[in-house]
This record gives structure tokens, C-alpha cells and sequence, in this order.
């Protein structure tokens, strides 16, 4: 029993399986990028979070990846 398999041991996957989850997934046909926390809580000073040196350099590093890939 592999260590995945014995933290589910409990549950029953099988309406999981039956929807195709657990098997490989592979690559598809189109790319995407995902931006995560880039709201203005994390990148706004008018926010306790929204603060740190670098903030504006990272706004401007993720606008490019996003121009880029589109």
C-alpha cells in the first residue's frame, strides 16, 4: 500500500474514479498560466498585506509573462 493509498483507506474513491479522478492526467493541447494572489489585498498599500519593496517589480514581471503568453 503505497502512502497516498493509506491516507484514503478510509473513504470510498469510488465515485472519484467513477469520474475519472486518480488516473494520469498528461498534457493538453493548450497552455495556460495561472496567476495566484495578485489582488489588490496583495499588491496594494492601501492594504495591510499590500506592501514589500519588490511589489511593483512583481506586478510589472507577472504583466509580461501575461502579454507574452497571450
Amino acid at each position: 500500500m503505497t502512502k497516498i493509498d493509506a491516507l484514503f483507506k478510509d473513504i470510498n474513491l469510488a465515485g472519484y474514479q467513477a469520474g475519472g479522478h486518480g488516473g494520469k492526467v498528461g498534457f493538453g493541447k493548450k497552455s495556460a498560466i495561472i496567476v495566484v494572489d495578485m489582488t489588490n489585498q496583495f499588491t496594494s498599500p492601501r492594504y495591510a498585506l499590500g506592501h514589500g519593496e519588490d511589489v511593483q517589480a512583481v506586478i510589472a514581471a507577472n504583466s509580461r509573462l501575461l502579454d507574452a503568453a497571450r
